[in-house]
């Protein structure tokens, strides 16, 4: 996270009050799982569950309405009993080769406005940047496919071979009617209504089940993630917590999908 991220998300957690939200009028994007499907998707998914709560607080795992991505409309977010959202759909980007969807929108009601932002950041340019990035909020869903053999979840594979005659592909149309293949969906969401950042992504195993957790900054080793770059110097604080994770990376183990990953890609000649 740069400088100038850093202070959209101090002016986001400052100055955006809870705002009177529709969100009975707009659909509702996440559903829960039902006791024996989550009971299944756990007992499946340990690797990935462990992996994502790492630095997190709090969890739940979902399902995701991925018919919502497909048009511009609002959407209520549930993420979880005390923390919600509503967006409005700006606009819809979807790509029929791939069949990936990016829906982008902004937070309803956010209770400020650019102007409110002018004296803080100097400029009604500067304003209206961190307006926008702190409302805003992108969706990514991607086509996967389960594994039959070993039921690992697999993004769909592009043949270099179909770049050639693109307007031929329309994987988007072609997946309302695949029984086999799914969407896949990303975001960091970041409400208006209380200081947290939640994350939403595919679990790696058994179909279009996704956690979405809230993110425990005092667990990040960098305030970006666990995985951020190295820095010259290192406080004692820092260097225990790299420490502690690198102990919890040994013990996690490997994706229990890269064996299976790497044979598809040689299979599919995109490696040796």
């Amino acid at each position: 996270m740069n400088r100038m991220e850093g202070a959209i998300l101090s002016l986001a957690m400052i100055f955006v009050p809870l705002a009177g939200q529709t969100q009975d009028q707009a659909p509702e994007l996440l559903s829960p799982l039902t006791a024996s499907e989550e009971a299944v998707v756990r007992a499946k998914n340990d690797y990935y569950i462990r992996k994502h709560t790492y630095a997190a607080s709090r969890h739940r795992l979902v399902k995701v309405n991925t018919d919502l991505l497909t048009t511009a409309g609002p959407i209520s977010i549930t993420l979880f009993d005390d923390v919600s959202l509503v967006a409005d759909g700006k606009s819809v980007d979807i790509d029929n080769l791939t069949g990936s969807i990016i829906w982008h929108g902004q937070i309803a009601e956010p209770g400020i406005s650019a102007e409110d932002l002018i004296e803080q950041l100097g400029s009604a340019e500067a304003a209206d940047l961190a307006f926008r990035a702190i409302t805003r909020v992108d969706i990514y869903a991607f086509l996967n496919e389960v594994d039959k053999a070993s039921d690992a979840n697999l993004e769909i594979l592009i043949d270099s071979r179909e770049l050639l005659a693109p307007s031929r592909i329309d994987r988007f149309s072609n997946a309302k009617n695949n029984p086999d293949q799914f969407y896949g969906v990303n975001a960091t969401l970041i409400p208006r209504v209380s200081p947290g950042r939640y994350e939403l992504t595919l679990l790696g195993m058994g179909g279009p089940y996704h956690i979405l957790y809230e993110i425990d900054e005092t667990k990040l080793i960098f305030p970006d993630n666990v995985d951020g770059p190295v820095r010259a110097e290192i406080d004692p604080a820092t260097a225990r917590k790299l420490r502690e994770y690198e102990a919890f990376r040994i013990s996690l183990g490997e994706d229990p999908r890269e064996t299976i990953i790497i044979e598809r890609l040689k299979r599919e000649g995109l490696i040796q």
